[in-house]
């Protein structure tokens, strides 16, 4: 594998791509960055950043990052824009990173060699903008306790009729918890790509919300 690789980087150096004749990694980093400038220096980190979360998780995966784990952490600080052009460049003109797994649903890349890249970008300085609205929604979603909530809504819909106790627990959620579920998914609507799982949850809860309230007698 590394044999392959090595003679895909010395093809593509033998074109005509000046960018490709710099045979360090480091310095197409650095060209990269003279290129495409704060954009380009971004989508590098939010990669590097990415690798490095999925190393610390330990659990299998097909590279050393992944597109919407790029794209996720771009939103995370406040970035907005999609990376596909860069990450594309990255790796066809500039091979710094390479495909190492694509589907209809997934596009994994591993990098050439991510130690000069770092280098590259002194990377003990990751640039990172705070994005609040996204951790405040995130801290909110969090204090709802959603597991809590499908939980107890799943109980209530099962029952054929609800007891007095039951339906004044269900009214209870209804204008509470329920009703900021309902407020919460509203607001992630901004957010499409970052909250998608979690949308996903808080729009489960209504319904099962919706189906206990035909449960009453």
């Amino acid at each position: 594998m590394e044999r392959e690789r090595e003679l895909k980087l010395q093809n593509m150096q033998e074109g005509t791509s000046v960018t490709l004749s710099l045979r360090s990694v480091s310095d197409r980093t650095r060209a990269f960055i003279g290129e495409y400038g704060e954009r380009g220096e971004l989508v590098l980190k939010a990669a590097l950043k990415r690798a490095q979360e999925l190393d610390l998780e330990g659990r299998p995966k097909l590279g050393d990052f992944d597109f919407k784990g790029v794209k996720k952490k771009l939103l995370e600080w406040g970035v907005r824009y999609n990376p596909s052009q860069l990450l594309r460049r990255l790796e066809r003109e500039y091979a710094i990173i390479e495909t190492s797994y694509k589907s209809s649903t997934q596009h994994w890349w591993i990098f050439y060699d991510r130690n000069e890249v770092e280098r590259a970008l002194g990377s003990e300085r990751l640039y990172e903008v705070e994005d609040f609205e996204i951790k405040l929604i995130l801290a909110q979603y969090n204090v709802l306790k959603p597991a809590r909530l499908l939980s107890e809504l799943k109980g209530l819909s099962a029952k054929k009729a609800l007891a007095p106790r039951d339906f004044e627990r269900l009214r209870q959620l209804l204008f509470n918890d329920v009703e900021e579920a309902a407020k919460l998914a509203k607001k992630m609507e901004a957010f499409p790509d970052y909250f998608e799982r979690e949308r996903e949850v808080l729009t489960e809860i209504i319904e099962l919300a919706y189906c206990a309230s035909k449960r009453i007698a």
